[in-house]
């Protein structure tokens, strides 16, 4: 991989998703090297997902919209 260390920020929102592209455009990461960004609540249980444009979805196949 890139060498990057993982990160972990707390949001008070999902509206809108300003730390994921700033990880992406300070590290320089493609979406080809973009492994996602699972959304945490409570003990670590994964409630959404964000993809690499910034959107939000709900966890499940296919991906929907929150």
């Amino acid at each position: 991989m890139l060498g990057i260390a993982n990160r972990l920020v707390l949001a008070a929102s999902l509206q809108k998703t300003p730390p994921v592209r700033a990880f992406i455009d300070e590290d320089g990461i493609g979406p080809g090297n973009w492994a996602g960004g699972p959304v945490l609540a409570g003990c670590d249980q994964q409630v959404a997902y964000v993809s690499y444009n910034g959107r939000v979805w709900l966890p499940g196949t296919p991906p929907r919209s929150v």
